[in-house]
């Protein structure tokens, strides 16, 4: 099941990722993640998860209209 909805990721204030895919935004933090320890940056304090709204689970595979 994937959640719809609006999800960001900043970086010291700064608005690096937007989605409607949950699992999108994840992705971006794990590489954030694998970024921070192959270069120690960014630090990991600076980064923001920021979900809007109500989030909608479908199933795999579907869309919503």
């Amino acid at each position: 099941m994937k959640k719809l909805g609006l999800f960001e990721v900043y970086v010291s204030g700064e608005l690096v990722h937007s989605t409607n895919d949950e699992e999108d935004a994840l992705d971006k933090i794990q590489d954030l993640a694998l970024q921070y320890y192959e270069s120690g940056h960014p630090d990991p304090s600076t980064i923001e998860y920021v979900r809007h709204g109500e989030t909608q689970s479908v199933p795999d595979g579907e869309s919503i209209h």
